[in-house]
């Protein structure tokens, strides 16, 4: 019964192109940029059903609800007194500009990395960008993986950063959770970097890919929905 109906979700949600999911990361990062934190709210609030309509509800309503917690600590900070308040202005209009695009990357952190190089290869991308890219998506949801567990790993050895005798020795805290997840970044890396060079990704001509690549109309309207919010936002920034 509950593959039943996790099989229903799954042909109720739209399976967009790894392009427009790619176009729709550098339209976030582009409006973010220059808009004001409520505007980053709402991009949020838009980018959560867009994340919705591709399986990813639960994602989105995290998101949405932690631009929520930043956006009023953004206003509590503008409306406080003090020296402090314009770093907390600023920290938390920084966090709250980088939710939208971190969103908007989600759906296609998950796309598998052999249909992302068969789209991109229909933007006719040089090789050496191509690898990067797909190498860096790939890479990403790995670091979170990593983080975890390094974070899970010192607690245990009783230097977890809720204990505030632990922050007395700065750097012992740097050096058992940062070293740590750096070191295992760069064995990553190379093991990524590895494991595309295997599958033949430097090989000249064209790759043959068992993903039929294709846009369809859902594409083509989240295309003309991402243009639509790019002319409002920038009508929204230059009319204030």
């Amino acid at each position: 019964m509950e593959s039943q109906m996790s099989a229903r979700r799954r042909n109720r949600t739209v399976k967009l192109d790894p392009r427009t999911q790619l176009i729709a990361v550098g339209s976030a990062g582009l409006a973010v940029a220059f808009c004001p934190p409520l505007g980053a709210l709402l991009l949020t609030g838009v980018l959560a059903a867009y994340a919705a309509l591709q399986g990813y509800a639960r994602q989105g309503a995290g998101f949405l609800a932690v631009a929520a917690l930043l956006f009023g600590g953004h206003q509590a900070a503008a409306a406080s007194p003090g020296t402090l308040s314009g770093f907390l202005i600023f920290i938390f209009g920084l966090l709250l500009r980088l939710v939208p695009v971190a969103l908007s990357a989600y759906p296609l952190s998950r796309v598998p990395a052999g249909r992302l190089m068969a789209a991109l290869q229909r933007w006719k991308l040089p090789p050496g960008l191509l690898i990067a890219l797909v190498v860096g998506l790939r890479f990403i949801p790995m670091l979170r993986l990593e983080y975890e567990a390094v974070q899970t790993s010192v607690r245990l050895r009783g230097l977890s950063a809720g204990r505030l005798s632990n922050w007395r020795r700065p750097l012992r805290m740097f050096e058992y959770r940062i070293v740590p997840l750096m070191v295992r970044s760069l064995k990553i890396a190379d093991e990524l970097a590895a494991s595309a060079s295997i599958r033949g990704m430097e090989a000249p001509g064209r790759r043959s890919s068992v993903y039929a690549v294709r846009m369809n109309g859902f594409d083509y309207a989240a295309l003309l929905a991402i243009a639509g919010l790019s002319v409002w936002g920038l009508a929204w920034n230059m009319g204030g």
